[in-house]
């Protein structure tokens, strides 16, 4: 019945009497006045996100002065699949029209000069033309086409290969280039790879971006899930969410579904208080979870976050006990940030009952171990009676990274770049021990170290090499840091990620591969892995 009013109201056209003022104050400022008419294919993917887009679009081109449907009923899937909008703009149609055409899955666009119904007028002249000038209606043309996945996915490939290629494209030329300078061939080949490179890049940004997903698709699904949770557990819930056009790889939207559901599922259940109970601490009876996302610095960071009771590290370390996995020395060690994330270890829960929603210590432990199979961080935040959150930070890809290529001895291993926030050499800083563990004063703060030559000691790693300036890496997994001490830094480097094989299984620090330019395979270090190992060994 809703989709059927959304069809009455945009076939009439009809305003508010605000909305005919802001019409009016847009003509005498000289704005034309548009309709816009548009829908989404049949077989569109998420279909309320595409129309979400085009608003945005549209929004860019000048003011929306009324639409159907609204953003609102686009949150709750309350669509037709088409849309209406009238539009105040200091653009020609054509221009709004190109706006609209850059949105995936969108067609029928036609963009008119708005016609405002009068009835004090006879009827042969009811209705007034809105625009500047009559314009000819936009012919509808559709500028998109459909692939599927599988092709998606064999280009990323065929990037991924040429990637590598420019790589020991690179490697060549700066090999001819320290023995016979760039002069001639030599100087050539060096333009040559220069713009090589560039347009690989280009290509790969526009296969990544050919690949992406407005992740609102999976967004609305959760006010259902929140709703039905907080109907069970007898609580009052507002679920808050933003940052629904925020686009990432198709990949990495399909894995993330089962963390959030876990993280919504425990805020509402476990995070959130009673009604009573949280009038009775002061606050309103109706508790909120903001789920968010946003790119921050070539990564997605994803959040949520209520305003319940917190979590207690006192109540986790006593869990933490009671299940064996530390004992009453380690757990008093541990400081409070240190306590926290010890939730996301198996077993451990701090309900006070076991329900169908949690409660059995199978969710947190899940949601990590997801999250950094797609190469990604979960990182938790609590103050007590104030709140929870959980905030994972994902790769906008799982193809192709940025890392920092090391050696220990001749063997060259990568480090993902997102992780890394600076490094220096060992000769200059002095190592102490707290604890057991090596350590350095860091940025006003103690910063443990992990010899890597330790931690993948092999029978045939190749000794240090004399003269050989050993490095610190530092890395972070959430607010804990570590020290990654190597034997060589080389550089910065692009590869394309590799799975390990299933012959090999998964290995404990490693994460993948990659092959480099020169046909060597650097092994991809899995930071969360690392800091986790050196934080055990401290407890």
């Amino acid at each position: 019945m809703a989709r059927e009013t959304h069809r009455q109201l945009s076939t009439q056209n009809q305003l508010s009497p605000e909305d005919l003022k802001q019409v009016e104050t847009h003509l005498e400022a000289g704005q034309a006045i548009l309709e816009v008419h548009a829908s989404v294919f049949a077989a569109a993917f998420a279909p309320a996100a595409r129309l979400m887009q085009a608003m945005m679009a549209l929004e860019d081109a000048g003011q929306v002065i009324a639409q159907k449907p609204t953003q609102s009923d686009l949150f709750n899937d309350d669509h037709d699949g088409r849309l209406w909008a009238v539009l105040a703009t200091d653009m020609p149609d054509t221009a709004v029209i190109e706006l609209m055409a850059d949105v995936t899955d969108l067609g029928d666009i036609r963009v008119q000069p708005f016609e405002i119904a009068r009835e004090d007028q006879p009827a042969e002249s009811k209705a007034i033309k809105a625009g500047k000038a009559p314009a000819a209606l936009a012919t509808t043309t559709e500028t998109t086409v459909r692939i599927s996945v599988e092709r998606l996915d064999s280009l990323m490939n065929l990037v991924g290969e040429m990637v590598t290629d420019r790589n020991r494209l690179t490697q060549i030329e700066e090999t001819l280039h320290t023995k016979y300078g760039r002069s001639g061939v030599v100087g050539d080949l060096t333009d040559m790879t220069g713009h090589f490179g560039r347009v690989i890049d280009q290509l790969q940004e526009q296969v990544m971006r050919a690949r992406m997903l407005p992740i609102g698709n999976l967004f609305q699904k959760f006010p259902r899930l929140v709703r039905d949770v907080s109907r069970a557990a007898g609580k009052e819930l507002d679920l808050v969410i933003s940052g629904e056009a925020t686009e990432l790889d198709r990949s990495v939207i399909e894995g993330i579904g089962d963390p959030l559901m876990h993280l919504l599922r425990n805020a509402a259940d476990h995070g959130i208080e009673l009604p009573q109970d949280r009038v009775a601490a002061g606050k309103p009876s109706t508790g909120t979870i903001h789920l968010t996302a946003e790119h921050v610095e070539g990564q997605i960071i994803i959040t949520v976050a209520d305003d319940g009771g917190g979590i207690d590290p006192d109540r986790v370390r006593q869990a933490a006990v009671k299940r064996g996995l530390l004992s009453d020395e380690a757990a008093a060690e541990l400081d409070d940030n240190e306590a926290i994330h010890l939730v996301f270890m198996p077993n451990v829960s701090t309900a006070e009952k076991v329900t169908d929603i949690s409660g059995r210590g199978v969710g947190m432990d899940v949601v990590r171990t997801n999250v950094e199979q797609l190469g990604g961080t979960v990182v938790v935040e609590s103050e007590l009676g104030k709140g929870t959150t959980f905030r994972l930070a994902l790769p906008l890809t799982l193809a192709i990274m940025q890392s920092m290529l090391i050696a220990l001895g001749s063997d060259v291993y990568a480090i993902p770049s997102t992780g890394i926030t600076d490094s220096l050499y060992l000769a200059d800083v002095t190592i102490s021990t707290a604890k057991g563990s090596k350590v350095i004063q860091w940025r006003n703060s103690v910063l443990p170290l992990l010899d890597l030559r330790d931690y993948f000691a092999h029978s045939h790693m190749a000794p240090v090499a004399d003269g050989s300036r050993r490095a610190i890496v530092t890395v972070s997994w959430g607010k804990l840091n570590l020290g990654l001490v190597v034997d060589r830094i080389i550089g910065q480097q692009e590869i394309v990620v590799k799975s390990l094989s299933s012959v090999i299984g998964n290995l404990a620090g490693l994460s993948g591969c990659a092959i480099l330019g020169d046909g060597r395979v650097a092994l991809i270090m899995d930071i969360p892995s690392l800091v986790n190992t050196a934080a055990q060994a401290r407890r």
